[in-house]
C-alpha cells in the first residue's frame, strides 16, 4: 500500500490551535483558550468549554490524501459546557482520549470562515477589506496551512453550513 492511499489517524498534538486576537466586542474572549502543540486535547477542551464553546470528540483521519473526520454520535445532541463529561471523553482512560477536538458552532453562536492554504488567506484578507469586516478576529492555524477565522455569529442573521460558498479555497 503506498502512503498516499495508508489510511492513519492525525496526530492532534502536530496541529497548532493559535487564537491570535480577540473579536473584540464580541466578548469572544479567545486570548485565554490558546493552544499550542503542548497542550493537551483536554486541557484545550477544559478551555474552550469554561469560554463558553461547547466542544465534541471526532476522530480525524487521512484516507487517500483526503481528510476524514467521524464525530461522536449525536454530536449536535450531545456537545457540551460540561467539565465532567470532556473529562471522561479526553482524559485519562477516556473513550475519545485519542481523539481530536471539534467545536459546535451553532451552540456556541460562532461563526467560522475556512481559509485553504495561502490562496484562501489572501481570498479572504481581500474580502474583508472590500466588504468591511474585520481581517483580524480570532483565528487558528490549520493543518494545511490555512486559517479558520472566528466570529460571534449574529442571532439574528443564521448562518448555515456554506462550503466553498465564496470560492474553492474558502
Amino acid at each position: 500500500m503506498s502512503q498516499e492511499n495508508e489510511k492513519r489517524p492525525v496526530d492532534h498534538t502536530e496541529r497548532s490551535s493559535q487564537f491570535t486576537s480577540e473579536i473584540g466586542e464580541a466578548n469572544l474572549n479567545l486570548n485565554q483558550t490558546q493552544v499550542d502543540s503542548t497542550t493537551s486535547v483536554l486541557a484545550a477542551a477544559l478551555r474552550y468549554a469554561r469560554s463558553g464553546i461547547y466542544v465534541f470528540p471526532v476522530r480525524v483521519e487521512i484516507v487517500d490524501g483526503r481528510k476524514r473526520a467521524t464525530p461522536i454520535s449525536n454530536w449536535r445532541n450531545v456537545s457540551t459546557l460540561n467539565e465532567r463529561t470532556i473529562s471522561i471523553w479526553f482524559g485519562p482512560g477516556g473513550m475519545w482520549r485519542d481523539a481530536s477536538l471539534a467545536i459546535d458552532c451553532a451552540k456556541s453562536e460562532l461563526v467560522v470562515l475556512d481559509a485553504d492554504g495561502e490562496r484562501g488567506i489572501t481570498e479572504l484578507k481581500r474580502l474583508a477589506r472590500e466588504h468591511g469586516f474585520p481581517d483580524t478576529p480570532a483565528r487558528e492555524v490549520t493543518p494545511g496551512g490555512g486559517q479558520h477565522w472566528f466570529y460571534r455569529a449574529d442571532p439574528q442573521v443564521p448562518i448555515g453550513n456554506s462550503a466553498k460558498l465564496f470560492s474553492d479555497n474558502i
